[in-house]
């Protein structure tokens, strides 16, 4: 489980992150992530970011460690305010916590699917 901590992890160190994930996981073992959304990370000065997390960097890079993407969703339970943007679909208007008329968290969940470690280069 990785709340809030993929969004912290330095550029040059995300192949150390899904190879640490990768050692230490057997195929069937689960990783969970809640991280801000991009947008978020852009716009939110209250906080400090290494860099912005890109959805399909994060994806690709787990599925290179020997995982499958198992759900992707916007986090429409954290609370913190905020207004949805008039042309937001349906679905995500019951989040309670917006940023810039955007969910401003997702959860993401892996499973680890290949046992050959070579799948994975830094």
């Amino acid at each position: 489980m990785l709340n809030d901590v993929a969004e912290h992890v330095q550029k040059t160190r995300y192949g150390c992150l899904f190879l640490s994930l990768q050692k230490r996981t057997h195929v069937g073992s689960v990783v969970y992530m809640h991280t801000p959304t991009p947008e978020a990370q852009l716009m939110d000065t209250n906080q400090y970011y290494e860099n912005v997390l890109p959805h399909h960097f994060l994806v690709t890079g787990m599925a290179n460690a020997g995982f499958e993407l198992l759900e992707f969703r916007f986090d429409l339970e954290t609370e913190c305010g905020g207004k949805p943007r008039k042309t937001l679909p349906l679905h995500y208007t019951k989040a309670k916590c917006y940023m810039n008329g955007w969910p401003k968290y997702y959860h993401v969940l892996f499973v680890r699917v290949a046992d050959d470690s070579s799948t994975f280069q830094l």
